[in-house]
Protein backbone atom coordinates (compact mmCIF):
# COMPACT_ATOMS: atom_id res chain seq x y z
CA UNK A 1 0.00 0.00 0.00
CA UNK A 2 1.08 3.23 -0.90
CA UNK A 3 0.11 6.32 1.72
CA UNK A 4 0.13 9.54 0.10
CA UNK A 5 1.48 12.51 2.48
CA UNK A 6 0.00 15.57 1.22
CA UNK A 7 1.47 17.97 3.81
CA UNK A 8 4.81 16.97 2.49
CA UNK A 9 4.48 16.14 -1.10
CA UNK A 10 5.73 12.61 0.00
CA UNK A 11 4.45 9.11 0.69
CA UNK A 12 5.10 5.62 2.41
CA UNK A 13 5.13 2.31 1.07
CA UNK A 14 3.30 0.24 4.03
CA UNK A 15 2.75 -3.83 3.68
CA UNK A 16 0.40 -5.36 6.23
CA UNK A 17 2.67 -7.70 8.80
CA UNK A 18 2.08 -11.15 9.63
CA UNK A 19 -0.42 -9.51 12.94
CA UNK A 20 -2.33 -7.93 10.48
CA UNK A 21 -0.89 -4.22 11.69
CA UNK A 22 0.84 -2.07 8.91
CA UNK A 23 3.84 -2.28 8.43
CA UNK A 24 6.24 1.06 7.40
CA UNK A 25 8.54 -0.17 4.31
CA UNK A 26 10.24 2.42 3.13
CA UNK A 27 9.81 6.25 1.90
CA UNK A 28 12.35 5.13 -1.48
CA UNK A 29 10.92 3.84 -4.66
CA UNK A 30 14.36 3.08 -5.41
CA UNK A 31 14.65 0.48 -2.69
CA UNK A 32 11.37 -1.15 -2.75
CA UNK A 33 11.91 -1.74 -6.83
CA UNK A 34 15.23 -3.11 -5.82
CA UNK A 35 13.81 -5.36 -3.22
CA UNK A 36 10.82 -6.03 -5.47
CA UNK A 37 13.47 -7.56 -8.22
CA UNK A 38 15.55 -9.26 -6.05
CA UNK A 39 13.01 -12.11 -5.15
CA UNK A 40 9.69 -10.75 -6.39
CA UNK A 41 6.32 -10.43 -4.05
CA UNK A 42 7.49 -13.00 -1.44
CA UNK A 43 11.19 -11.02 -0.44
CA UNK A 44 8.45 -8.02 -0.06
CA UNK A 45 6.66 -10.09 2.44
CA UNK A 46 10.08 -11.45 4.20
CA UNK A 47 11.14 -7.39 4.36
CA UNK A 48 7.62 -6.98 6.13
CA UNK A 49 8.60 -9.48 8.55
CA UNK A 50 12.20 -8.44 8.93
CA UNK A 51 11.05 -5.55 10.01
CA UNK A 52 8.60 -6.55 13.10
CA UNK A 53 11.53 -9.05 14.64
Amino acid sequence: MVKILPESSGYRILSQGPDGEMVFLTDSLALFIYRFLQGGVFKLIDWASELTD
